[in-house]
């Protein structure tokens, strides 16, 4: 937003469809060195249900992100300027992602340049929107932003779950099996494999029944999510699937693709961790796919990092 929208956006009546009940009030911090602009991003967000906090510049902002790190206090999305004039939006979204619990950031700026933008993704910034921003927009990036952390937050609850079982698993007393009796050929026949029950592209195998995934023999550990996206693309291999599709399969909501693809991407980016990152192929604004590399297929894997 600018001066030229302030007055209009005041007058504008808010979305009752993005109301945020009291009792899911998240968080937000709205960084502007502009008094008028951040005053009405203030009252606006706050009327539409938010637990907002100003900070007059970057660096207010810094000392109140530093202040707010225990996970109940902590801000789940940063709304900053670029432009601040001590220091820039782009610092405070580093100083943010650098935190254990971190907030989404988005920045917004009139000056808009190719380096600002590819600096504020590769920092880890959720948005990058220019100048001026539609109110509509602007609340649904915000929304999104909050579902991101959100999904985030339920990632790393899930695996200190995880953590703690295995920790417990290990003080566990190790039990002898007792030796049974050797059996004969004809007591238990080979049981044949289920032909529905495994997904195979290339190397990678899914298991449909149980959360295992293997890759050249070596088992994969992957979450929940991570297992239905691979489900979901294994079942049509070579075939793109788009983000509101698989986003239907893993968290069973109806979102366009934008917002579906706001929840995928970062499952997405660490199955790219876990084995060879050409078996997931993406499209720009379609979709994903999984597919056997060939070494002659040209991916666009970079759309992670933009819409």
């Amino acid at each position: 937003m600018d001066r030229m929208h302030t007055e209009s956006a005041r007058n504008t009546p808010l979305n009752q469809n993005v109301k945020v009940s009291d009792n899911q009030k998240r968080r937000l911090l709205i960084v502007d060195d502009d008094d008028c602009i951040r005053t009405m991003l203030v009252n606006i967000f706050a009327e539409t249900g938010y637990a907002v906090t100003p900070a007059i510049n970057g660096t207010n902002a810094i000392e109140l992100l530093l202040q707010s790190t225990a996970p109940e206090l902590s801000f789940g999305v940063v709304l900053t300027d670029v432009m601040l004039g001590d220091v820039s939006g782009l610092e405070v979204t580093r100083k943010a992602r650098s935190l254990s619990v971190h907030p989404e950031v988005i920045l917004m700026t009139g000056n808009a340049s190719l380096e600002t933008a590819l600096a504020a993704m590769r920092i880890g910034a959720f948005d990058y929107l220019l100048k001026p921003v539609g109110l509509p927009e602007l609340l649904e990036r915000v929304k999104a932003a909050f579902v991101r952390r959100a999904e985030r937050m339920r990632q790393m609850h899930e695996a200190a779950a995880w953590r703690r079982v295995s920790s417990a698993m290990t003080q566990l007393p190790v039990v002898q099996p007792t030796p049974l009796p050797p059996v004969t050929e004809q007591a238990t026949p080979e049981q044949p494999e289920e032909p529905d029950r495994f997904f195979q592209v290339g190397s990678l195998r899914i298991d449909s029944r149980r959360q295992e995934v293997w890759f050249q023999s070596r088992q994969v550990h992957v979450t929940p999510i991570e297992h239905i996206i691979l489900l979901c693309l294994a079942e049509t291999p070579g075939q793109f699937i788009s983000y509101s599709d698989i986003a239907r399969r893993t968290h069973r909501i109806e979102l366009d693709d934008r917002e579906s693809y706001s929840l995928l991407r970062t499952h997405v980016r660490n199955l790219r961790r876990k084995f060879d990152e050409r078996y997931l192929v993406s499209m720009r604004s379609v979709g994903y796919m999984l597919d056997e590399p060939d070494g002659t297929a040209v991916t666009d894997n970079s759309e992670d990092d933009d819409f």
